[in-house]
């Protein structure tokens, strides 16, 4: 008797096995997205664009430690006694390959590197429903060729020989990939600002201020071939920015180039816009230490005012040679001549140029 149930049990675990699909099992939810499914609208492959500007505001680029980076190791900033420790090893010269904000600079750069390839994937094979939309297809893969272009123009001039990530499959594939020759970096570089020539437009509504137009990425090339030393190349693309389509000129007073109410004025050609959480409603003042997309909602703004202020945290403060820049001989008649726009520039007393009247309202 034990024999047979035995043999019945086994019997039946084998049939169990052979009607059991595991596929059937595996349920997909319906509303999720997956990397091929989610990037399928003109409105998120526009917000993929504007991610990929985001990263511009995120640690070791502009919201906080790219300015104290390139200021100090110039020595545009002199060190406070307050700046915390991890700065003074920049103004010492002192710092080594774990320099965290030298680690904040290279991941966000190749953050940028990463949601640029991201977009450009998923906008290639995007279907577009109508006309404007297949004009902003393009336009978006053109915005993020400049950012990729602007990343790897920040990394070749700082690392030289540098991995090269140029395309998502690239990306995810490889987590130690080798570093590409100096030569190869810029050749990417160039080849994604002249796509980008061709489909960014000159200029943008208001509402979309900000966004990287045509005349940026001829400004971008012209750098690029600038820093190879490729002079005659340099000049033709500087040229273009001086004729129509294009209205650049200098701005007709010095100070609307850090005015509130001058944002994008005549002589800017791209610049990393900044908002104050409070002008949302939302965010957090604290975005600049590394809650960009993790605790800082929409906050956007910089702290460089409070870095810089004479009586704020009193972190860093122009440094001596550069206040001695403003003062040189007049080319007309040899004299002393200090520049009218120090006092624009920094705080100081009457014989540096700088501004003598601190804080009147």
């Amino acid at each position: 008797m034990k024999k047979i149930f035995f043999y019945l049990c086994l019997f039946s675990l084998v049939l169990m096995a052979g009607s059991c699909n595991k596929e059937k099992l595996m349920l997909q939810n319906k509303g999720d997205y997956t990397y091929d499914t989610y990037f399928a609208s003109d409105a998120v492959l526009d917000q993929a664009v504007i991610a990929t500007y985001a990263t511009l505001l995120h640690q070791g680029l502009w919201s906080r430690e790219y300015y104290f980076i390139f200021d100090l190791l110039s020595y545009d900033a002199k060190r406070d006694a307050a700046l915390q420790a991890d700065f003074v090893a920049l103004a010492q010269y002192k710092f080594a390959s774990d320099q965290p904000q030298l680690q904040q600079f290279w991941a966000s750069l190749y953050r940028v590197v990463f949601r640029a390839n991201v977009v450009i994937d998923r906008a290639s094979v995007w279907v577009p429903a109508n006309d404007q939309e297949k004009l902003n297809q393009k336009q978006y893969i053109a915005e993020v060729k400049f950012l990729r272009a602007y990343a790897n123009f920040n990394l070749v001039n700082c690392y030289g020989k540098v991995p090269l990530r140029t395309s998502y499959d690239s990306t995810v594939a490889n987590n130690y990939p080798s570093r590409a020759p100096v030569e190869a970096v810029w050749a990417v570089i160039e080849a994604d600002l002249k796509a980008a020539v061709i489909d960014l437009p000159v200029k943008y509504p208001d509402a979309k201020l900000g966004r990287v137009t045509k005349g940026a990425a001829i400004a971008q090339l012209g750098k690029a071939y600038l820093y190879q030393k490729k002079w005659s190349d340099a000049q033709a693309q500087f040229t273009l920015l001086a004729q129509p389509p294009f209205s650049y000129t200098l701005a007709p007073n010095y100070l609307d180039l850090f005015s509130e109410n001058n944002q994008n004025n005549s002589e800017t050609i791209f610049q990393v816009i900044n908002q104050k959480w409070t002008d949302w409603g939302i965010g957090n003042q604290y975005y600049v230490f590394g809650g960009q997309e993790a605790w800082g909602g929409k906050a956007s703004h910089s702290d460089r005012a409070q870095e810089y202020g004479f009586n704020d945290w009193k972190n860093v403060f122009i440094s001596t040679t550069a206040v001695k820049a403003f003062k040189y001989p007049n080319p007309i008649d040899g004299t002393t001549y200090t520049d009218p726009r120090a006092k624009f520039t920094f705080y100081g007393d009457m014989a540096s140029g700088g501004q003598t009247q601190y804080c009147q309202s």
